[in-house]
């Protein structure tokens, strides 16, 4: 029994220590206030919504219909939805899924270049 706990501790051991590397970088990430851009807005306007909604008090419910707007709005290209998408998948220790939105990041113009080159940090390592 304790050698297959050493192996399951060994085997999460470089799952742990790239989670903690995506989220230092993405803690990095600017926040954005409602009156920043329209992107902001459109993010703060929806967490707005979903507060509203019946069952918000319910914290699973409340981060569901979040995540469902957030997806939404980051495939149709709203950057900042894509940063929260990123920042929470990688909290949760997705950090595959994470980089897919890092991706529509980089490719996305309306990203500050700072952002751009954060997300590109996190999926091809620190550029010199």
């Amino acid at each position: 029994m304790r050698y297959l706990f050493t192996a399951v501790l060994l085997l999460a051991l470089p799952i742990a220590a790239q989670a903690a590397g995506c989220k230092e970088i993405l803690a990095k990430f600017p926040q954005h206030s409602p009156g920043s851009s329209v992107f902001a807005k459109q993010v703060d306007d929806y967490i707005k919504n979903c507060k509203a909604r019946p069952g918000s008090e319910d914290p699973d419910k409340l981060k569901n219909c979040i995540i469902v707007g957030m997806r939404s709005l980051g495939v149709a290209g709203n950057y900042v939805a894509a940063e929260r998408m990123a920042v929470l998948e990688c909290n949760d220790g997705n950090e595959e899924v994470s980089k897919n939105w890092l991706g529509m990041i980089i490719k996305n113009n309306n990203a500050s270049e700072y952002e751009r080159s954060l997300a590109n940090e996190v999926i091809n390592g620190p550029q010199n």
